[in-house]
Formats: C-alpha cells, sequence, structure tokens
C-alpha cells in the first residue's frame, strides 16, 4: 500500500469515527470521547499494520489473584475487547513420570493493546492407577479451590459489566 492510498483510507477511517462521534454525542453519552479515542486508536493500529505488515506490539500483564485481576480490569472496564473475559481451566502434567495434575484457573482479557492474564494456582493431585477414577488424593479440595476462583470472576465480570465465555486468549 502506497503512502497516498494510506492517506485515503486514514482519512475515510476519520470521517467515520466522526459520524460515530456525532451518534454518541446526540445520545449525551459521556464516555464519547474515550470511545472514539480508543477506536482511533484501534483503525490507525490496524491500517499500520495492514500498510506495513508491522503490527503494534502487544504486551501481557499477568496477575495470580483474582481481586488483582479484576481491578485491574476495572480501571479500563470500556477497553475490554467486545467486553469479553474469556475463563478455563488449565490440566498439566507435573512432577516425577508425570503421575501429578496441578489445576489452574486461566482467566484472559483484551484491554486496547494489552492482554491481561490471570493464573491462579488451585492445586495438583496424584492420578493413581489404583484409585477408582473419580477420586484422586488432592483432587477435590483442587477442584474446590477452582470453583471458587471461576465464580469470583464470573460475579466479578458481571458487576463490571463484563461477559464471561470459554477459552482463553493467546498472544500472537
Amino acid at each position: 500500500m502506497d503512502t497516498r492510498e494510506l492517506a485515503h483510507r486514514l482519512v475515510e477511517q476519520a470521517k467515520r469515527l466522526t459520524h460515530f462521534a456525532r451518534i454518541l454525542n446526540r445520545g449525551q453519552n459521556h464516555r464519547t470521547e474515550n470511545a472514539v479515542r480508543t477506536l482511533l486508536a484501534r483503525e490507525a493500529s490496524l491500517l499500520m499494520t495492514r500498510a506495513t505488515g508491522k503490527g503494534g506490539t502487544m504486551s501481557s500483564i499477568h496477575f495470580t489473584n483474582v481481586e488483582e485481576f479484576l481491578a485491574e480490569i476495572a480501571k479500563d472496564k470500556d477497553l475490554v475487547d467486545r467486553g469479553i473475559v474469556r475463563i478455563t481451566r488449565s490440566y498439566c502434567r507435573t512432577g516425577h513420570n508425570g503421575l501429578f495434575l496441578a489445576l489452574d484457573v486461566i482467566a484472559t482479557a483484551k484491554v486496547g493493546e494489552d492482554v491481561v492474564v490471570l493464573t491462579r494456582h488451585c492445586g495438583q493431585f496424584m492420578q493413581n492407577p489404583h484409585f477408582p477414577k473419580d477420586i484422586h488424593p488432592g483432587q477435590e479440595s483442587a477442584q474446590s479451590a477452582a470453583d471458587s476462583a471461576i465464580e469470583a470472576l464470573e460475579k466479578g465480570c458481571a458487576e463490571l459489566g463484563l461477559e464471561t465465555r470459554a477459552g482463553a486468549f493467546m498472544e500472537a
């Protein structure tokens, strides 16, 4: 894409965003300035990526505490991409010969150009072939801790007006 085409596209985007700002102003939305600034930043980043093949660098902010994660999201809740926070359980084999499973709750949200990540370790338990499949030492307490973390995340996100969905955002 040459400079002239990029300039033309930027002008077209600016016109669209100006129109959007006028619509918001009619609704007396007090967040108009932030919304327009966010949209302009996204559009400029997208156009720059298309023009140069290089995007802006995305950083990730990591937390291990549910309350700290929610507090960080709350500071910029208007910038959370599509208002979605993703939550999932992650099982990872650990220990000698992979006899143990570690259980983590992972929550992620795209906030502006960043990905905010919570990795809440909930415990680990042994997979012992001598126990029935549904009973493993430590599994009940790890599952209970995961259930509590997910409940707190879902409640906190609901209070912030954010939607929770399964899965996790991954950095590109």
